[in-house]
Parts: C-alpha cells; structure tokens; sequence
C-alpha cells in the first residue's frame, strides 16, 4: 500500500501535493496567549501523532532553500501544494499582527511559486466525491523577487516574518529552557507519571511568580482520568462560568499549563492526552464534593498514582471549595425534538416564507436520529450547541457571541394557515418555456401551426444543416485513408418478404448431359463476363503506357504531381495497374539518382534507399508479379545489399506473364549479377538500416489474420472485441489513440441495423462536437430505408435532428441519455429496445463537470456497454468496478487492454532560447532555423525516477540509439551487449515488423530496470547517468536545467512563434494542433501569427517588381474589359466559327490581388479544396453568423484557425472541415479538439506547461480514494459498530474499561451528551445530535453512516451568504462585478478567471436566470384561471416527461434568439401583487444581463 509523505517545512506544515500552512498562519501569532499556546500544543501533538504512524512518513525541513529540501523535492517531484492563503483582513482575521502573517504568507507563497511549485488554496476547497476541487494557481519561474516587488516591499515582509517569529517563539523557547536547564526533567523516564511530574515541574519553575497548584492538581488528575474513561464519556460541554473566573483561566493558568506541556512534548517527543472540558468537569466535581477524599471520588489506583505525583512535586494540602462559586448553574436541555426536515434560515427569505408550516411527527425514541429545524414550534426549551461541526469559538476570547445559538428564524414572526399551491410539472424547456418538452402524441401541447415563412425558414435550416453534414461526410476517411462508402442495408421486414414471397419456378429443358457441365446460356454469359474483362484490362494498359509515355518528358515537382494525380485515380485500385505505377516510380527515382550530383553522399543514399525500400513493400504486401517485375525488384535488391531478402520480398512471376510498358533501368550484371553502381549498396547492415531509416514503414500488425466480419485484418485484440460484441456482452476498450478502435462502434451499429428495425444503439460522446462529427461518419457509412423513420438521429441541448425515440442510431451526450432513461414513460416504450450504448471517451467519468452523469449511465444502462479510451488511468481497478456494475444488470462484461500505439509519437523541444540568424521573409525562402531538438525518451529520466515508466515507449530508432549508448558506455556486461546486438538479435532475411521491435524493447528496458533501482542522476559517473548524457540532445545540454524549465512570457512566445511554425512546414510537419488550457491565449496566438504574416506580405508587395509588374498586368486586364465584352458579343453572333466559340480563360479572370499570397499563407496549396469553395463557404458562414470576428476569417484565408468552445459552433464545424481537407494547416486549440475528433495531424505541440497537463486525467491511483470509492458506493453498515476508531491510523480510541467504578466515572457518564448520529469525535468538542445543515450532517456523521452532501437536495449552496457560515467561499463575486462594471479584464483579474472563460461563465448565469424567469411565468399561468383552461391534464403530463420532441432541428444560437422573445408577459388573471412583483424583479434582472451582456461583447 502506497503510503502519504507529510511534510514539516520548519514550521511550515504540509502534505506534498495535499497541504501547506504557514505555522503563524495556524497559530494566530499575536493574538491572546491562551490561543496561540493552545495552538502551539496542538500543532505539536498533531506531529507527534503522525510521526507515530507507520503509513505517513514525516519529513523536516528549515526553509525552502533547505538542501533536504531540494532533494526530496527532486526525488518526490509533487505536481502541487495545497496552501492555506493566509485570507484578508476583511475576513475577521483578528490580532494586532494580522497584516504581519497575511504578508508573510503571501511572500512564502510567491517563492513557492516562483520555485516551479503550482499552488492550490485550502479555502473554497470543496471535497465532491473522492476529488478536492479547488483553483490552482499555476507556477511562474523566477529567479528573484526583485524583478516583481518593490525593495520596500520585500523589505516589509523579511520585517513582518521577524517579528511574527519573535512574537511566537518568545515564551515558549523561555518555557523550554527551563526544561533543558532542569537536570532531573531531563534524566525522568517517559511513563505517564514521569511525563507528569516532568509537566509540574516545568510548569513551577517557568512561571514560579504565577502559579495555581490547585488547577495545577486538577490538571494532572484529569491527565490520570483520561486514560481511564471511554470516548463517549469525553463528549461533553463546556461547563458554565464567571466571566471573571474564565478570564483568569485563559491569560494566566492555561496558557502557561500548556505551554509547559509543549516544552515536555517536544524535548521528550512523547505525546499527552489533555480535554479541557475533561478538566472543568473534574474540577467542578471536586469543587462540590470537598467532603470525599481522593480515593472515594477517583477509586484506590488512581488516587495513589495522583498522590505520588503531588509528593514529587511538593503541593500543599488541597481544598477545592474556593472554585465553588467559579461555577454557574446548569442550564436546562432536553433532546431535540427529531423531526425530518433539516433547519432552513435566511435572512432573505425567513419573512417571505413565514407563512410556511410544515408538521414533523414527533417521535421520543431515544435511538432515533436527532435533526431539527428552525420555525417548528416547540413546547420545551432547546438549549442550542454550536452545530458546524468545527471546534466551537468558546475559548477563543477574540471571537464574537454568534457561536452562542444559531439565529433564529423568521418564521415565527408571521403566521398564516398554508393555502393550497400550484403544483409545478417540468413539461417546458428550461430556458424557453414557450416550447413544450414533449409532442403531442406523448401527452404534450399541440404545435403551433406555421405560416408559410416560418415553414421556408424551418425548410432552409433543414437543408443547410443537411448540406453542412454531407460536407462533413465528405471529409472524413477510413483507416486506409480512402473516402467512405455507404453501406446499404435492406429492412429486416423487406428482406423476409422476399423470403416469403413465392420463388418464381424457371423450367429449364434437360440437356441430357451431366449436371455438372455449363448451359449454353451460361457459357455466354461467361464468356461475355470475360471479353469484358479483357477489354478492360487491355483499355487499362493502353491508359498507362499513354500516362507513362506523357510523364517520360516530365520531370522533378511536374513528374511528382502526376504521380500523386494517378494514385488518385480509379484505375490505381486495379492490381497490375497499381503495382506498374509503383514500379515506374521506382525505376524514375533510380534514374535520378544515378544522375544526382551527390549520389555517393550518405544523405542522398538514405534518401532513395528508404523511398525504394517503401516501394518494394508496397509492392510484395499487394501480393502481384510478374518475371519483369520480379526481374526488377531482384535487381534493386542487390543493388542496395539485400541480396538475403529475395526470398521473402520477391513475388515469383504468373503464368500470364506481360512486359512493362517502360524498360526498367539496369541495376546488375547480366553475366556476374554484381551491382553496377556500387555507390547504392547502403553502409549498414540491413537490420541496423531498418532500424535507424525504416521504423516507421514498419509492418505495425500483432498477429493480424483475415476475418470476414470486417475489411481489414483484425488483430488478436480486436478478433477478441469482434467476438464479445457478437456475444452481446459488454466492454471496455483501453488502447491507444491510432491503434485501431474506431471500427467497434461502427461494427456493432451495423450488427443492430443488420439484426432488426426495432433495436436501439445509442452512442454517447462527451462533446457536441464529437456528436456532429459521429453522426457525419455514421450519415457516410449507413443507409436504411424504415419506412418513414430515420436510421440516426442527433439530441444535445443544442438542437436535435430527426426523431430520437423512433430511430435505431441515436448520437447524444450523457446529460440527455441519463434524462431518457429516467424517464418513466420511455421505460416502456423505448429503454427496453436498446440494445448496445456505446461510451466513447468514457474517461471523462472521472472529471469535475459531468462525470457523475457518465457514471449514472452506466447504472442505469438497460443493456450492455461498450466503454472506449485511451486514458485511463488504473484500468484494471475501472473495469473492476464495471464488471462488478455490469454483472449486477445481467449482463457478460470483458475487458480488452491494448498497450501499444500504431503510430509512434516522437517528442521535441523547440529552443526558443536561441536566436535565429535570418528574419521570416517568406515560405519559399525560409530556411530552417534547427532548433527543433529531438527528446529520447531515456533521456528524459534525467529528472530522477527509479522505475520507468508504464506508458514510456521506444520507437526502432530509439531502440538502436539506446544500444549503441550502453554499449559506448559499456553500462552492461559484455555478454549482455552481445546478445543484445539488433545484428544477432533478430532474425535476417526479412523485414522487420513492429512486433519484433517490442519483444526488442522489452528486452533493453529487463536490463536497465536494475540500473534504474539505485540510479541517483546527480552522480555523473553512474552507468545509467553516462547513458542518458550520451542520449540527451548536444544543444540542449548547453542550457541550464532552471533555464529549460522556466515557461517564457507571452512576448517571448509570440516573438517565436512565426519561427516554430515556418519550421514545421519546412520539415513537412505540418499540418499541426498547438494546445493551450486558455482560450485568450489561443486567439492572442493565432492573431500573432496572421499579423506577422500580413505585415511580411505587405512589406513584400512594396518592394517587389515581380509584384508590381503583374499587378500592372492585371489592371491593364481590367481596363480592357469593355473590349473583351464587344469580342465576346461578336462571336457569339458567329455561330458557324466553332474556333471562335472556343472560351480561352487568361490567368487574370481568377486573379484576386487581395488574396493572401502562397508565401505567407500556411493554406494547404495541393488540395481538392478551391478557392472559390473557400469563398462560399466563409460567405455563408457570415451570413448566418455576422458576429463571428473578423480576424478569425481572417486567419481562416491564411490556414491558420482556433478551435475552443466560446467560438461559434459553426465556425468550429468548418474549421474542423477544412483541417481534415488538408486547407487549414495550424490550429490553435483547447482540450475540445483533443477528445476523439477526427483531426488527423502530423504535428500536437504543447504550449507551454500546466498543473492541468496530464496523460491520464481521471481516476486517481490511490488506495485511500479507493476505500473511499468502496465506501461511497456501499450501503449504510447494518451493524454501524464502534465509533470510536480514529480515521487516518484506523486506532481504537474507546479507553481502557475501568475495574473498579468509581463517582467520577458515574459523574462523566451521566453527564456527557450522548449521540446516535453525530460522531464521538466531534461531540468530544461540544456537539451533539443537532446538525444546522446537510453539510453539517454528511461531514459529522458517525462512522458507518456513508453519506454524500453533493447528492441530498439542499438550498445551502444557493441561500449562503457571503463571509458567513458554509458560504464564506462561495465563488460568484464575478456576478457583482458584471453588474457593477462589466468590465472585461478587470472582471477576470478580480475573480481569478481566464480572460476566455468568462463569457463561459457568465452565459451560465444566463440560462439559470432563463430558467428561473420561464418557471415563474408557467406558474403564473397556471395560476391564472384564464390559462387554466388551456392546460393538458396535469395528471398526464406528471408522468410522461421524457423530454423529446421528434423531427426538430434549429440552430443554438436560432433557439437563443427565440428564448429572448418570452419578456412580453401580460400580468394573468388572478395573480397576487406579490407573486407578480417577484416575476418582475427576475425578468428585470435578466433583461438588465442581457443588456450588459451584448454591451459587454459589443
């Protein structure tokens, strides 16, 4: 079991990656001396507790700058801290330094930021499920303060750490130097009696002129008591007092009591038990019981330890009778009342809501669960104890009274008989109440009949959206890269008529000859079927030696588009065709190769060598030869000394031999067979080429054989899903992006189209734009005619297309399938026809937003599953839980885990840190800058890991490199060297596939675990540390580490970023995703680079004469225009000219000057797409959505684009068009591209680093959260047990049983509070069964009670109110602020909001607001008598809410426009002034939004 590191920083106490406090933080350093010593002594024994556990290690360090410090940090690596923020002055944090240890925490924070440390504050933390959700603050790299804050400012903050430091360590180093000067304090053993004595003595001689040996003697005797007494007995409350006699207690005798125990804690490292209450209770008992002796109040043991102690101490004779008077009468308290409700109070809304009564059975057994509420008349007093579940203020001198009861409530102020109300029914769309939820044939209104416009406008929005998602089908490709082809499916009712139609009976005259022989009629046929395809086979040949005849003249860029331009065409697909093609591309790289200039160099033998290489296996995999052919790969073969791989790489020729139609170059000797140009014969062996040049062309199956099922040949995994999914059982599917995962969804939705017309398959994806994007490939792939009804359908929030009760492929997000399977009315008619629901990206069931929905899907799921990922984290440890979830339904469940990639990833580091030596002037001239540096992934353990990594992964090349550095290195026996030399490791004569290079990586990373268990990466001269130095980059080595790993400014970036982007498409790297978490950042960077570019291109225009001369050209073409007109007008009249009627079009007529030029455009120039479609398609993007901002249309004409969810919905559609067709080449993106959208790139870079960047981003690899998970899923405990065991170190605190009963145990008993529900814990601090709140209750239940705030029904979330209670944090200031102001910037500088999420937030207020204005106006009506009669029975609608309506489809942002058209209320008949004056206030509060909101985006 992994354990947790808790962390003392000095005295700076945290948890790595959990907490971090300030010690003046907790110690309230300068406030009264009672607070900071009870503090101090509980800060102490809070260590001492967790030193003493086996599953916490602890860890000390001085300062930050400590050198254990540095070394734990770099050997743990914690990713965050979460930090106490030190709060305002504001929030009543009171004493006279309360600005010292606000500042100096503020100061300690910004160096552990400045440190490289992301930082998250403790207050607002909310802990949801098994997450703590807070706000991270992300980490900046600095070098010093002084580059931020003033001189005087730092300066006040070392002044404010002195003085706190002084302050706090003032008494308590005088109160320890008395125990150190003190020889026999030293010398004492550490059993409880020494301890106490220790304590006494301590105490006597630090404060020797201000001392009290009676409470001195209580003290010790209540120390005795409480190894004695149960956990039960403890929970009391605080006995009652003179205010003089309290103030005593806490500025001279507790304090100093506790302040001498501190000195013994921390000199002896020993822990004391110590309960003040415990101590009252005792001292008020002896105070009234001065007649009994010791012996008959605390028994015989007891008393006789006690006494032994006073005598060591020397204490005078005790009477207690002077405390008589100290103490105050009891005051009454009887049980609260139980009752069923929790308290509701609120300062708003106590007065409006008086006249509500509701009655609670009241119920007096002593087992029940005690939960009251406030406006309940009671017969009896009820002594009110602070509820919070925190320790309560009443020691805390500075505190005010509120601790004292909790406000009352308003209810009592009015009191009205409850009237019957309205009921509500949820039959209306949240945010457009004027559209009903359901049709009407499911007991919804009746539609509204349209006019004649509104049935065009429905019309025109049907097509476009049609036309828009055959355009998106239009760009979306197969895994072999081909366009889809829809598939056809014939009706399960169709295809059994035909079964039953009668078979039409063909009398056929017997020939009188063997059966087995063809009829005449069928030997035509054939030999018709046979003329045809010689006939084509022969227009076929003809075709390509016409094609090859025409390339003959062509060479270079020209020789290679017509290449391109014939593997496009049909006739590529035919066998002797496609294999012709590529052997003629073979045979024009070998020409030019032998008349390149530099044909010996080593750059152009690796060059032709790979392309020919590629070409061979094309060739041999198509499986086609013929004796020319097989002449001439034979020939290339040795040529380039493979010579040992003709056997397996050359197909033998046919019997229907035929020649090429070109002669193939002559490679070797007729007579000797030995090369003739010696130069192609590659210099490494071919097993180390393969690996260095040919990895990526690698054969990438494992264990692929032809399955009829599907297309292609399945691997040994995807056999095994194949089979589960004809078995109807449920999956999950963990496999890298590209390995081949995509097929599944599609094979199971055919097997259900296949399989009837009634069942269902539902496919859940996380996004709206991944639903669009589904449903385009399903639209491509499928096609059934169900007579009337729709094959698929859509339904977000956002719109819905065709029926979604009616169809068999329904794409929808999780939030709209949890609402249909709740729905009563669709259980019967429509849950139990599905068959499959598929969970694309089921990963995102551990995020923030949403995943509770994902997870209640699965338990809701009527059918089996098929979960898909590539991220998960634990995946045994999910699927666990699914199967568990899965067999509970019924249901088989199998779990298939991939581990290996298709295609490999290779990591670089762009340097931007050196400087270019030449300017951007233009694609065609940029050259390199070389500052892409490539990461061996061995290299990166430079940071210190002693394992490696699950998902680290070696490519071929990375293979050879890691070889050849053990052996430099000689880091490994030399017997181990040799065996694992790739020559003799793998078997010759064939090509290598990626299998092979696994099973060779497993065997590199079997010996370098033993290297990596005592690898320290600051010992230079360690094996493993010569290794990866001769692994890591030459350039990168030269920088600093702490210059590598600051993130660079904005400036820096943008200054860089033409340069990152020019680079990649030189290299041909493009096209490329650039990923940010910030949504500004991303449209700042995609605005950088277009104003870049157009400033470039503008200068170009300036100064070029080749572009001054051809602008000349052109306006001279327009000035003739009138000329061309008078032409065109006359040869039209021609009509028996045909040359005239001949149109020739000149370069001008398509010329547009303002087009962005190709050498400042990242725009894809080699695609299908034009420019004129660029055109139409950005025209009626505009004309649609005129507020889509200039410079992203802009940008699009460029190639460039950004892709988040603030952007427009249609404009992210095309965008995503346009980067699958290859036009738009870099986008700048969030996360919302990255979660399974088919965006193929070569190139994801990184924009920098964040807390929030993570492989795996959901379930936490933690056994603690899984005993929570356990817990949270489980039922309450029958049998709830013991309450008494200690939480973290799982100890029994009950005590130790008493042997002989004794008053004081009689007493403490009686008089303790006994709790059912309320944990012992917490009643040890004054509580009992009284929760004020749902959060009280879920965070103070007893053990065993498995309660989860976030699932009761609260209004405290809604109600709280600011700086008090459960509220304090509540993080909507930004609402305040967007009505004071609206003010952008100034909004998201003041609430911590990224500049592009607040739009985001703020329009989630306004479909709360929406929401809210359209229930109030339905109750409105309903009210009415006048709407009344309108209505559809209420007993109807109460129980058909399923929410869908069939056949509908609109625009987001067209449904917008119809929600702001519900303003025009007129008041109904019957409604109160009241009740209208409340509808009033909201529709004014969200008219006033709107308002402010459109102005605020003007």
């Amino acid at each position: 079991m992994a354990s947790s590191s808790f962390i003392s920083l000095g005295d700076h106490v945290h948890l790595i990656g959990a907490i971090l406090a300030d010690r003046h933080l907790a110690l309230r350093t300068g406030e009264s001396e009672f607070i900071v010593a009870s503090r101090g002594l509980a800060r102490r024994l809070l260590y001492q507790h967790l030193q003493s556990l086996d599953s916490v290690n602890t860890h000390t360090f001085k300062s930050l700058s400590d050198k254990k410090w540095v070394d734990y940090r770099f050997q743990a690596k914690p990713m965050f801290v979460m930090i106490n923020d030190g709060g305002t002055l504001e929030e009543g944090v009171g004493g006279p330094l309360a600005a010292h240890r606000i500042l100096a925490q503020r100061l300690f924070i910004y160096d552990l930021l400045a440190s490289g440390l992301a930082l998250a504050p403790l207050q607002g933390a909310v802990f949801k499920d098994v997450k703590i959700l807070s706000f991270v603050f992300e980490s900046k790299l600095r070098s010093n303060r002084g580059g931020l804050f003033p001189k005087a400012i730092v300066s006040a903050c070392v002044t404010a750490m002195g003085i706190l430091d002084r302050r706090e360590q003032g008494p308590f180093v005088e109160v320890l130097g008395s125990v150190l000067d003190n020889a026999s304090v030293m010398r004492s053993s550490i059993d409880l009696r020494s301890i106490l004595i220790d304590i006494g003595r301590t105490y006597l001689s630090a404060f020797a002129g201000d001392t009290q040996t009676l409470l001195l003697t209580t003290f010790i005797i209540h120390i005795l008591v409480l190894k004695r007494i149960s956990i039960q007995d403890r929970a009391r409350r605080l006995e009652p007092m003179n205010s003089d006699f309290l103030t005593s207690l806490m500025t001279s005798f507790l304090p100093h009591i506790l302040r001498a125990t501190e000195a013994i804690v921390v000199s002896k490292n020993i822990t004391v038990d110590i309960d003040i209450r415990v101590f009252l209770s005792i001292l008020r008992y002896l105070s009234e019981h001065q007649d009994q002796s010791l012996m008959q109040i605390f028994g015989e043991t007891l008393a006789k330890d006690a006494e032994e102690i006073f005598s060591e101490l020397n204490l005078p004779q005790r009477d207690f009778s002077c405390f008589m008077n100290d103490f105050l009468p009891h005051d009454s308290y009887k049980v609260p009342i139980p009752v069923e409700l929790l308290p509701f109070t609120n300062r708003v809304f106590d007065e409006e809501l008086s006249i509500v009564h509701v009655s609670t059975e009241d119920t007096t057994s002593s087992n029940t669960v005690h939960i009251s509420t406030e406006g309940v008349a009671r017969s009896t007093p009820i002594e009110r104890a602070p509820s919070n579940g925190e320790e309560s203020d009443e020691w805390d001198d500075s505190s005010s009274d509120e601790s004292a009861g909790i406000p009352p409530s308003g209810l009592s102020s009015r009191t009205m008989q409850h009237r019957e109300d309205t009921l509500f029914s949820d039959t209306q769309h949240w945010h457009n109440h004027k559209r009903a939820i359901l049709p009407k044939h499911l007991g919804g209104d009746t539609a509204a009949p349209m006019t004649e416009w509104q049935r065009n406008r429905k019309l025109r929005s049907d097509q476009r959206f049609m036309k828009n998602m055959h355009d998106q089908a239009s760009t979306l490709t197969g895994a072999s890269g081909a366009m889809l082809q829809q598939v056809k499916i014939l009706s399960v009712s169709s295809l059994a008529d035909q079964r039953t139609a009668k078979p039409k009976v063909v009398h056929a005259r017997s020939s009188g000859k063997s059966s087995g022989k063809l009829s005449k009629a069928d030997a035509i046929r054939e030999q018709n079927i046979a003329k045809k395809v010689s006939k084509h086979e022969s227009e076929s040949a003809a075709w390509l030696a016409s094609r090859i005849q025409e390339m003959e003249s062509l060479d270079g860029i020209a020789l290679e588009k017509c290449l391109q331009v014939l593997t496009r065409n049909p006739r590529f697909g035919e066998v002797p065709i496609g294999v012709e093609i590529r052997l003629y591309r073979m045979n024009r790289l070998l020409r030019a190769w032998v008349n390149d200039a530099n044909s010996d160099s080593s750059a152009c033998r690796d060059k032709y060598s790979l392309l020919l290489m590629r070409l061979i296996k094309e060739v041999w995999e198509i499986g086609f030869g013929t004796k020319a052919i097989a002449s001439a790969i034979t020939s290339v073969l040795i040529s380039l000394g493979f010579s040992d791989y003709i056997d397996s790489l050359v197909v033998p020729g046919s019997a229907n031999d035929r020649a090429l139609n070109f002669r193939f170059i002559k490679l070797v000797e007729s007579k000797t067979k030995t090369p003739i140009h010696k130069f192609m014969r590659v210099r490494e062996h071919p097993i180390v080429w393969q690996l260095q040049f040919f990895g990526q062309f690698m054969d990438r199956s494992m264990d692929g054989q032809a399955d009829a099922r599907v297309p292609f040949k399945p691997d040994a995994w995807q056999r095994e899903v194949l089979d589960a999914i004809d078995q109807d059982m449920s999956l999950l599917v963990v496999a890298p992006t590209s390995a081949g995962k995509t097929f599944i969804s599609y094979y199971a939705m055919e097997k259900i189209l296949r399989g009837s017309d009634d069942g269902i398959l539902v496919y859940v994806a996380p996004t709206k734009a991944l639903v669009a994007q589904v449903t385009a490939e399903v639209y491509a792939r499928f096609s059934k005619d169900l007579n009337g009804r729709s094959c698929w359908a859509i339904h977000s929030r956002d719109y819905r297309v065709h029926d979604p009760q009616n169809c068999q492929i329904l794409v929808t997000v999780p939030e709209i399938l949890a609402i249909m399977l709740l729905s009563p009315l669709l259980a019967k008619t429509w849950s139990h026809r599905l068959k499959y629901i598929i969970l694309d990206e089921i990963h995102t069931i551990g995020q923030q937003e949403g995943g509770g929905v994902w997870e209640q899907v699965l338990l809701l799921s009527p059918c089996p599953i098929i979960g898909l990922s590539a991220t998960v984290g634990a995946p045994e440890r999910f699927n666990e839980w699914l199967e568990n979830v899965q067999k509970e339904g019924g249901f088989q469940h199998k779990f298939v885990h991939h581990q290996h990639r298709y295609s490999h990833l290779r990591k670089f580091f762009y340097n931007i840190y050196e400087k270019p030596k030449d300017d951007f002037r233009g694609l065609s001239t940029y050259k390199s800058t070389e500052r892409m540096r490539f990461l061996h992934p061995l290299s990166m353990l430079s940071v210190g890991t002693n394992s490696l990594p699950s998902d680290l992964a070696l490519e071929a090349d990375d293979t050879l490199s890691l070889y050849r550095a053990l052996k430099t290195c000689t880091a490994l026996e030399p017997s181990t060297l040799a065996a694992l030399d790739p020559v003799k490791f793998f078997s010759p004569g064939k090509l290598l596939q990626q299998k092979d290079v696994i099973r060779y990586e497993e065997a590199l990373k079997q010996h370098l675990t033993p290297l990596l268990s005592s690898f320290d990466p600051r010992d230079s001269g360690a094996p493993l540390s010569r290794v990866i130095t001769h692994l890591q980059d030459d350039i990168i080595s030269q920088f600093p580490e702490d210059v590598l790993n600051i993130q660079p400014g904005h400036v820096v970036c943008g200054r860089n970023l033409i340069f990152l982007v020019a680079d990649l498409h030189v290299q041909g790297d493009l096209p490329a995703i650039f990923f940010s978490f910030d949504r500004s950042d991303c449209e700042h960077m995609a605005r950088i680079l277009y104003l870049v570019l157009r400033t470039k291109e503008n200068t170009w225009r300036e100064n070029s004469p080749d572009w001054k001369r051809k602008m000349a050209q052109y306006e001279a073409y327009l000035d003739g225009a009138k000329d061309r007109e008078r032409k065109a007008a006359r040869a039209s009249k021609r009509k028996g000219d045909e040359e005239d009627n001949v149109e020739t079009r000149e370069w001008q007529a398509s010329f547009r000057p303002n087009d962005p030029l190709p050498d400042f455009s990242f725009a894809g120039q080699n695609t299908s797409y034009s420019a004129s479609e660029l055109y139409e398609d950005i025209a009626d993007l505009l004309w649609r959505k005129p507020e889509i901002p200039r410079w992203a249309i802009q940008c699009l004409r460029r190639g460039i684009a950004v892709h988040h969810s603030g952007m427009n919905k249609a404009y992210r559609s095309l965008v995503e068009n346009l980067f699958r067709r290859g036009f738009v080449r870099v986008i700048f993106a969030t996360g919302t591209l990255a979660l399974g959208i088919n965006a193929p790139t070569k190139t994801s870079v990184f924009c920098g680093d964040s807390p929030f960047l993570t492989a795996l981003m959901t379930l936490i690899d933690d056994p603690s959260i899984d005993n929570a998970r356990d817990e949270l899923d489980g039922e309450h405990d029958t049998d709830l047990g013991p309450d008494s065991i200690l939480p973290l170190s799982k100890r029994d605190a009950s005590g130790i049983a008493e042997e002989e009963p004794s008053p004081i145990h009689h007493h403490l008993h009686s008089t303790s509070i006994h709790v059912v529900a309320r944990s012992l814990f917490v009643a040890n601090s004054g509580h009992d069964d009284h929760f004020s709140s749902v959060h009280d209750l879920a965070r103070t239940a007893r053990r065993g009670m498995n309660l989860n705030e976030h699932l009761i029904p609260s209004f405290g979330s809604i109600t709280a109110q600011t700086n008090t209670g459960d509220g304090k944090y509540a993080l909507n200031a930004y609402l305040l602020d967007f009505y004071t102001h609206g003010q952008v910037a100034a909004l998201a500088a003041a609430n911590g909001i990224r500049r592009g999420d607040v739009w985001y937030v703020l329009q989630e207020f306004d479909l709360t607001l929406k929401t809210v204005r359209g229930v109030l106006e339905q109750l409105l009506q309903r009210r009415s008598a006048s709407a009344k009669a309108a209505m559809l029975n209420e007993d109807v609608i109460e129980d058909v809410d399923s929410g869908y309506t069939p056949d509908v489809w609109e625009d987001e942002e067209d449904a917008e426009q119809q929600e702001d058209a519900t303003h025009d209320l007129k008041r109904p008949h019957g409604v109160s002034n009241a009740d209208w004056r409340m509808f009033e206030v909201v529709n004014g509060a969200l008219e006033e939004f709107n308002e402010k909101f459109k102005a605020m985006w003007a």
